[in-house]
Order: structure tokens, then C-alpha cells, then sequence
């Protein structure tokens, strides 16, 4: 499975501080940290936040604010 952003990939955020669950968003963490993950939803222990790599675990942060959404890629071509 191809990732869905590449080193090189420059993506454009809209600055907002809602977002619907799914989207992709900037958030920042409660201990100031930044972070590009998709909004899992609000729960009683905070924000979700689900890594875009299987690999790493999600994030539940009763601090965290979203920053902004993702809405779109730039990428260049191969060569």
C-alpha cells in the first residue's frame, strides 16, 4: 500500500479550530506539541487523534485544540 503523503509533499492547511471526525488536521497537543493525524472524534478522556501509520498508536489528549484542516497536496512529478 502506497502512503498517503510522500517526503517532499507540501499540503495546505485551513486554519480552523473544529473539524468533522475523518478529516485531517493539525492539532496541538496539551504539552505544545504539534501533530498531522486524523480526528477520531471527542471522548470523555479528550480529542482523538488516529495516526495516518499503522504502526503508531492513537492519541487521546484532553488538552489538545485543533489547529486546522488539510485540504489539498502538492506534489511533483517523478523526474
Amino acid at each position: 500500500m502506497q502512503p498517503l503523503f510522500l517526503p517532499g509533499d507540501v499540503v495546505a492547511i485551513r486554519r480552523q479550530p473544529t473539524a468533522r471526525v475523518g478529516d485531517l488536521v493539525v492539532a496541538r497537543l496539551g504539552d505544545g506539541a504539534m501533530t498531522f493525524k486524523r480526528f477520531g472524534g471527542r471522548t470523555e478522556q479528550g480529542l482523538v487523534f488516529l495516526p495516518l501509520n499503522p504502526a503508531v498508536e492513537p492519541i487521546i489528549d484532553l488538552k489538545a485544540e485543533i489547529v486546522g484542516v488539510y485540504r489539498w497536496l502538492h506534489r511533483q512529478a517523478p523526474g
